[in-house]
């Protein structure tokens, strides 16, 4: 059913989910509360496919970086508190568009060993992804956060064909981006947002926002479970920061670096397989398809 709330009534929704006291509420009466928020709402998505590659960056104690991806992953037994896309107990892939912004999200600093490692959906896979976001990206700019000129398309068809659900949208989407671009100063801070991808990771996707830390960059969150079964690492690296600008304006050496992988993750820092990729703003880091990577829940898979 057509949702008939005036943008009056979603206003006042709004200013009351912004001030919900995150220190008292618990998680299930906030997810309440969102799901009456974005009733009738038709989020935004987009599948993510081998096409895209992803960057996420841990800081580690020497040039020698770690020698296993499961210590690149996410914590094998959940998260301890709140993130800006996963509750406690829960185990959730954070992941950014290029690795500017990866070093952005773990405020790397000169002289800082960093290790990253390169993610993207196996062969085959369609990984549905809420992107927090595009809706008020188009009614402010007529663009797309993500580059999508399908979906360009199918908002402006949107926009032309049923305005009065459409403002509405822009208003809903525009109130949970705000609240994703809320700095915090405590992990408590993040309930918010995180019961609200709790409900969207519950329908087996992936969700995309805008980094907070890099403007106008994009952070990928992906449950536990789907990371396990639909994407693959294709690299690893280890750098030295020299310098940090802002900006996600970096210098860094290169110490050393793997794209071959045990079957139990353990990286194989001698070996001798290579990988052509090249990297595009547009377009992102692309390298060859049919050379798989490492999967973390498939256990009889043999590196090439």
């Amino acid at each position: 059913m057509a949702d008939v709330r005036s943008i009056e009534q979603l206003s006042k929704m709004a200013e009351a989910l912004k001030k919900a006291d995150v220190h008292s509420r618990s998680v299930e009466s906030i997810q309440a509360e969102i799901f009456e928020f974005i009733r009738g709402y038709s989020a935004k998505a987009i599948s993510r496919t081998s096409g895209q590659m992803w960057f996420r960056a841990r800081l580690c104690d020497t040039a020698k970086g770690y020698s296993s991806l499961h210590q690149m992953i996410y914590p094998s037994s959940g998260s301890d508190s709140f993130g800006r896309a996963h509750i406690p107990g829960s185990s959730v892939l954070y992941a950014s568009w290029n690795m500017p912004t990866a070093l952005d999200e773990i405020h790397a600093k000169p002289g800082d060993y960093v290790q990253i490692i390169n993610l993207r959906p196996v062969k085959g896979a369609n990984i549905p992804c809420h992107i927090v976001g595009e809706y008020q990206k188009f009614h402010s700019a007529g663009s797309s956060l993500i580059n999508s000129g399908t979906m360009i398309n199918a908002l402006a068809y949107e926009q032309a064909n049923n305005p009065d659900e459409f403002f509405r949208s822009v208003f809903i989407d525009s109130v949970v981006s705000e609240l994703f671009r809320f700095p915090v100063e405590e992990s408590l801070e993040y309930k918010i947002t995180a019961a609200y991808s709790d409900l969207l990771h519950k329908n087996k996707g992936g969700l995309m926002y805008s980094s907070v830390k890099s403007f106008g960059a994009i952070n990928l969150a992906v449950p536990a479970e789907i990371f396990d079964t639909e994407f693959e690492v294709v690299q690893t690296i280890v750098v030295r920061i020299k310098e940090a600008f802002g900006y996600g304006l970096y210098t860094s050496t290169p110490l050393r670096s793997s794209c071959d992988f045990h079957e139990s993750g353990v990286i194989k820092w001698d070996s001798n397989l290579k990988r052509n990729f090249q990297y595009t703003p547009q377009a992102g880091l692309r390298g060859h398809e049919e050379l798989a990577g490492w999967r973390k829940c498939i256990p009889s898979q043999k590196s090439s």
